[in-house]
């Protein structure tokens, strides 16, 4: 798949669409029965689907892992993580996001096996 060129189209109300470049989603937040889209441009927006309907959209794309409950991060804006009793994922933008116990080791195999291919 050529990531450079992937669309999502993401509904935003009764008869809004958006077209997204998936590379420049950095983050998925769970909003209730919404889900906030975190763009690398700095935008945001509420899609009209649950977090898990967004990602089963994103699975097929390795970059994207989901670190807790209402959250789910583009693996290419992480610049650090601590895995301390309280594990911690920061993303280049600085924001800050718990890494719970049940995500945790789905997110370390995926983290360290990301720039080995």
């Amino acid at each position: 798949m050529d990531k450079k060129t992937e669309v999502l189209l993401l509904k935003t109300g009764r008869n809004q669409f958006k077209r997204v470049n998936i590379n420049d989603i950095y983050l998925l937040g769970a909003d209730n029965v919404y889900t906030i889209v975190k763009l690398s441009c700095d935008d945001s927006f509420l899609a009209t689907k649950p977090l898990k309907y967004l990602e089963k959209q994103v699975s097929k794309y390795n970059n994207f892992c989901r670190i807790n409950r209402s959250t789910i991060v583009n693996l290419d804006f992480v610049s650090e993580f601590t895995l301390n009793t309280h594990p911690i994922v920061l993303l280049e933008n600085k924001e800050r996001f718990k890494v719970t116990e049940q995500y945790k080791n789905n997110f370390l195999k995926k983290i360290t096996n990301k720039d080995k291919k």
